[in-house]
């Protein structure tokens, strides 16, 4: 099985369930497996073969999926940069992984320019790629290998200079089908796609999701802690998609969390004491029911682990919390 055949898996599955929701569009499986085919096609009129590396530069979209899809069916491998890192280390990647193509984010695009990457075949989403997607002149390529590498993500470079990591069709296969078992994942499960789409989470949520004819929810960029107030109006809860502990216990005002619930009296009452908060001090309430299924149980948190997580670093105790605030899933 190839990266590539999961949008075919959708389209024959489940044509008309949402694959993607972003900026207030969605699309479905048999919108995203007939993109697969027209990117598959725009790439190899670009000049993509066998075994070539393009360089991906982009924000959490659709598009950073679609071409990695389309890549697949054409033995390509797509290498997803870091966006947070300095033009230098771009150019580090792109020489290391010998990449000649590029596909850019339009918001990224002086990064871009200061890593070299419009020095390659560069594609950039927009009207102008629509265009081109949809006149993608159709041609005929070897089916590749299960064994034939898709992916190459680069470590961190903690102790020296980042590594490429070749990843294969097999291997994303499987690592799929792991993660749809150990998770239970079904097609009404949501998954809100934070986690960067250059990383192995990101990529690995999402395909999980994809793989059972789910929904991958793709956020705009914002500051950690605001995600509260954006997500319950784009996307019902479920079990992947548990509001993380600091959106539900946000007594602080350095995590701050608008719509976040009143705080437990433990919460209140040190943070009226420790200076933990602006303002006068709030009324204790009672939390409401929590968004996710009642069934499933969420595991009591230690104080100190609550402290470090939600706590400004001046705090020096942080008293016991009740579950019905504090509680949060793992």
């Amino acid at each position: 099985m190839l990266l590539g055949d999961l949008a075919h898996r959708g389209a024959t599955l489940w044509p008309d369930r949402t694959a993607f929701a972003w900026d207030g569009r969605g699309r479905t499986y048999r919108e995203l497996h007939e993109r697969v085919l027209r990117w598959r096609r725009l790439l190899a009129g670009g000049g993509v073969r066998h075994g070539d590396r393009i360089a991906l530069l982009t924000v959490n979209a659709p598009e950073a999926i679609e071409a990695a899809f389309a890549a697949s069916l054409l033995g390509a491998v797509v290498v997803p940069l870091n966006v947070r890192l300095a033009p230098d280390e771009i150019r580090f990647q792109v020489a290391d992984a010998a990449a000649r193509h590029a596909i850019v984010h339009p918001t990224l695009a002086d990064l871009a320019r200061a890593g070299g990457l419009t020095e390659l075949t560069c594609w950039t989403p927009g009207p102008g790629l629509e265009r081109d997607l949809a006149a993608a002149p159709g041609t005929d390529a070897p089916r590749p290998a299960p064994d034939a590498p898709v992916i190459q993500l680069y470590t961190s470079g903690t102790t020296g200079r980042p590594k490429g990591c070749l990843l294969t069709n097999r291997g994303w296969a499987a690592a799929t089908a792991n993660a749809v078992q150990a998770f239970g994942l079904t097609g009404d499960d949501v998954l809100l796609g934070a986690l960067p789409l250059f990383h192995v989470a990101g990529y690995g949520a999402a395909l999980g999701h994809l793989a059972v004819g789910g929904t991958v929810v793709l956020p705009p960029i914002r500051r950690p802690g605001r995600c509260g107030r954006w997500w319950p109006s784009t996307a019902p809860p479920s079990r992947s998609s548990r509001p993380a502990p600091a959106a539900r216990c946000a007594w602080s005002s350095a995590w701050p969390a608008p719509n976040a619930p009143p705080p437990c009296a433990p919460c209140a009452t040190s943070a009226s004491t420790t200076g933990a908060s602006t303002g006068p001090p709030r009324r204790a309430t009672s939390s409401p029911s929590p968004p996710w299924p009642t069934s499933w149980s969420a595991p009591a948190r230690s104080a100190a682990r609550c402290r470090r997580s939600t706590w400004p670093s001046t705090a020096r105790t942080a008293p016991a919390r009740s579950a019905s605030c504090c509680a949060a899933p793992a």
